[in-house]
């Protein structure tokens, strides 16, 4: 919409009036389980912003064989992929892992990660995948996360060397939820 003005000396003044859409994220509250063990160590977790699984499967499958990672196991969350080992690692390891993967950004900056397991405003809890079998050689992975996936999700969890823990942290917060509100803004 464009609006004419008289201006001195006989010219006119035009304004212009835009209007644009904006998303204005709803905040909603929501569940996830931390990466932390009861020892310090943690298991890495993999927030993916994308869903080529073609290309995150090749990325995870390098992660394994460079850390001695455990099998890995794939949910989609409705906007992307989350990767979980249970295999333990150290803080720097973890940190190591994220920097050259292509993982969310945000994703990277922290030293525990939590993964949702439940609903997001209209987005349903992640889904189980599927999974990358292999076993370390060398590192203990955790029981405690074992037996929360397995009793979320149903997942046979495989053999390997587990470290006896019983204990997972499970956090509550707020998050965006992106689909839901919309705002008219004039600019």
């Amino acid at each position: 919409m464009r609006i004419r003005l008289p201006w001195s000396g006989g010219r006119q003044l035009t304004l212009g009036l835009r209007m644009v859409a904006a998303v204005t994220p709803k905040i909603v509250k929501t569940a996830g389980i931390q990466n932390t063990c009861e020892d310090g160590m943690r298991v890495p977790f993999f927030d993916y912003d994308h869903k080529d699984i073609a290309a995150i499967q090749q990325e995870v499958r390098l992660l394994q064989e460079t850390y001695d990672l455990g099998t890995a196991y794939l949910f989609d969350s409705g906007r992307g992929i989350h990767v979980v080992c249970l295999t333990k690692v150290l803080l720097w390891e973890c940190q190591e892992m994220l920097k050259g993967a292509s993982v969310d950004p945000a994703y990277r900056r922290r030293t525990r990660w939590v993964l949702r397991f439940a609903i997001r405003g209209r987005t349903g809890p992640p889904a189980f995948i599927g999974e990358l079998p292999r076993r370390s050689m060398t590192r203990m992975s955790s029981m405690a996360h074992a037996r929360f996936f397995a009793t979320m999700y149903g997942i046979g969890i495989g053999d390997t060397a587990w470290d006896g823990s019983h204990k997972v942290t499970v956090v509550k917060y707020d998050t965006h939820d992106k689909a839901i509100a919309r705002s008219i803004h004039a600019t």
